[in-house]
């Protein structure tokens, strides 16, 4: 707006000058040309000479030669009697009486008018009135008429010129609105995928990338809705698959344990551990599953950050884990950290992936082959390496990958790197986590995550 206002107040002063030399220049050059003042003067003294002689006008009556100057508007008449003016129109075109009591006075005035003469070159001619013949002078000034006229349209051009622009302005910015307005309620009708195509850099260009950018948020988020939908429905689905198999064995040894057919003693224990299996597995299903809906569905996971030395709480968290599975039979291959080193890490968020991790390991590792786990200090932070042998099931079930995306999921809160995959029959899992640092570290390694 600004800018158009300056613009036009520009365009408006140039054409404003233009407008009044022009005007001017045509006063100066035509209307005041020596032909064309000559044939006014002439004009004028001649409508004069027929007023005085159809009148019958004497050189005293005021009245009738006021009436003849208020007629004409821009005239400038002087009667002289023997050297004395008798008759003068001032500006206001009122006329000056001067008997012959006041000679002096009316002499001096005569001397002034002499003056003028020489200076505006005026000619006095004799005129018939009907006390006799007396000097007059007739002083056409119209051209003040189109001065004050070329002035006055000068200004009209600038101000229309202003008027135009900011119409045109105005005008542009109420068609952009509008047409933003458009595109906005077909958004707003549903259609998410119709682009704001309104540009610029000014305030309406700004507002409508501003808008855009709400829409491009909102379409990611509904696709992220989407996509988690899709994945909850897959995993309810195949968690569904894996709990109807072990809840369907149960059901079926507690229906014979329960039905009236003789049992030995021996089979009785043999269907009672089967039964016993078979719900620790659903209560390693179900611990899974409430796991990853208790990362997943909050999120607006809160951390409680504690600054602990890495070397012990680690000790202590794989410790426990590793003379679980050396109980079960896995043979482990442990190495720690031999230095000390702070860590600043949700102590529960960290429990929770490690149980995971070596959950993983205990259902799927092989345990004729060692399980490797191993901690060291690295640029990046405190590394935590898993290795261990997939075991060849005979029925294989496909995973459902809980405890792998569960521990995506709180690495992604920790700020922390994770990494897992199998090659070649090894499954392998990095887990990195940065060492305590400032909030400007913190923010850079989230970044790279």
């Amino acid at each position: 707006m600004v800018a158009a206002l300056l613009t036009a107040l520009m365009v408006g002063t140039i054409l404003f000058q233009l407008t009044e030399a022009i005007i001017n220049t045509y006063i100066e050059q035509v209307y005041l040309s020596e032909e064309a003042c000559a044939q006014r003067d002439h004009a004028l003294l001649e409508d004069f000479v027929r007023y005085v002689d159809e009148g019958q006008v004497n050189s005293k009556d005021n009245e009738a030669l006021k009436t003849w100057c208020r007629r004409q508007e821009d005239v400038y008449l002087t009667i002289y009697r023997e050297n004395n003016l008798v008759f003068e129109t001032d500006g206001d075109q009122n006329s000056v009486w001067k008997n012959e009591d006041q000679t002096d006075e009316i002499s001096g005035e005569y001397a002034d008018a002499q003056i003028l003469e020489s200076d505006f070159d005026f000619t006095i001619y004799p005129v018939q009135f009907s006390d006799g013949v007396f000097p007059v002078s007739i002083i056409d000034f119209s051209e003040s008429s189109y001065y004050e006229l070329g002035e006055f349209l000068s200004w009209t051009v600038f101000f229309l010129i202003i008027l135009v622009f900011m119409l045109i302005y105005i005008s542009r910015v109420t068609g952009r609105i509008t047409k933003l307005s458009h595109q906005v309620a077909v958004i707003g009708s549903g259609d998410l995928q119709a682009e704001l195509k309104e540009k610029g850099r000014d305030e309406l260009g700004l507002l409508a990338g501003d808008v855009d950018s709400m829409r491009h948020s909102l379409v990611q988020g509904i696709e992220n809705e989407k996509k988690v939908w899709r994945t909850n429905q897959e995993l309810i689905t195949s968690i569904s698959h894996d709990l109807r198999n072990p809840l369907t064995s149960l059901i079926g040894y507690t229906e014979l344990l329960t039905d009236e057919i003789p049992l030995t003693e021996e089979e009785r224990k043999r269907y009672l551990l089967v039964c016993r299996d078979k719900a620790y597995q659903l209560k390693g299903l179900t611990d899974e599953l409430f796991s990853y809906f208790l990362v997943f569905g909050n999120t607006r996971t809160q951390q409680a950050p504690e600054v602990m030395d890495a070397r012990i709480l680690l000790e202590q968290l794989l410790g426990e884990q590793i003379a679980r599975l050396r109980s079960e039979g896995f043979q482990i291959q442990e190495g720690y950290l031999q230095d000390s080193c702070q860590l600043e890490v949700d102590v529960m968020l960290l429990k929770r992936m490690i149980d995971n991790l070596f959950s993983n390991i205990g259902k799927y590792a092989e345990k004729e082959k060692p399980v490797q786990v191993q901690v060291c200090k690295e640029k990046a932070g405190i590394r935590l390496h898993f290795e261990n042998y997939v075991r060849k099931q005979k029925n294989p079930v496909e995973s459902t990958r809980i405890g792998v995306k569960t521990c995506q999921k709180i690495a992604q809160i920790m700020g922390a790197s994770f990494f897992c995959g199998e090659e070649n029959g090894v499954y392998r899992t990095d887990l990195v986590i940065p060492e305590k640092s400032s909030a400007g570290d913190k923010k850079k390694n989230r970044e790279k995550l």
